[in-house]
């Protein structure tokens, strides 16, 4: 990506998963990120250059330059490629709790309610029922909502563009501190996260203070699992 002050910002990841639906010439592209823990999408921690990753994996596979790889994708090498959205999905169940004796039926249920589903979706009703064909949710993070006429967890094609250039400005602001020598300790306290709740570089950087245990000693916070 340019920074538009004539440096490029490379990166580099693995997509832990891409489903592809292809509809005569189109293909539609969802990718997948599995979570171990809570994970949760929300789109206006782009403009602030936080959890891009979805959308980098998204959008980096929809504009792959033509070669096999893309062929792979549409099956030839005239198909093009559409978004049909990007999840974060639990790689385990998350705790299930019940006051009730569950047959294993009912407890089956519970423990896929509690399963992560967090991400963003194409509005296209036929691309989200090749997903989900019942629409119930029981896949995919979303919800009919009657006075939007619309389900909750989607976007237009203009608003997933538009994402998509928030992203970019993101990333080109990162790069040109980056090159400028910015690397500041300024933590971002996003939602509820402490981003230094879990850091060793406190004694360093001296953002926060280091914990400090009962007999005067620094200790290391301990992460929950």
């Amino acid at each position: 990506m340019d920074t538009g002050d004539g440096h490029t910002v490379l990166l580099r990841g693995t997509v832990d998963r891409v489903d592809a639906w292809r509809d005569g010439n189109d293909t539609y592209i969802r990718v997948v990120d599995y979570k171990t823990g809570a994970k949760k999408f929300v789109s206006s921690d782009i403009a602030i250059g936080v959890n891009v990753q979805l959308l980098l994996y998204l959008f980096s596979l929809l504009h792959c330059p033509p070669g096999p790889f893309r062929t792979s994708l549409t099956g030839s090498p005239s198909g093009k490629l559409k978004p049909a959205g990007a999840l974060y999905l639990s790689a385990q169940p998350g705790a299930s709790r019940s006051d009730l004796l569950l047959n294993p039926e009912d407890a089956q249920q519970l423990v896929q309610k509690n399963i992560l589903r967090s991400g963003i979706l194409t509005d296209d009703e036929r691309v989200l029922r090749a997903m989900e064909p019942d629409l119930s949710g029981t896949f995919l993070p979303i919800k009919y909502v009657k006075k939007d006429d619309r389900y909750s967890g989607t976007v237009t094609a203009d608003e997933l563009a538009a994402l998509e250039t928030t992203m970019r400005q993101s990333i080109a602001r990162i790069g040109r501190q980056m090159c400028e020598g910015g690397a500041q300790a300024q933590p971002q306290r996003i939602h509820t996260n402490d981003p230094c709740a879990f850091c060793r570089m406190k004694p360093l950087c001296r953002t926060r203070p280091a914990p400090v245990d009962v007999d005067g000693e620094q200790s290391e916070a301990k992460e929950e699992s």
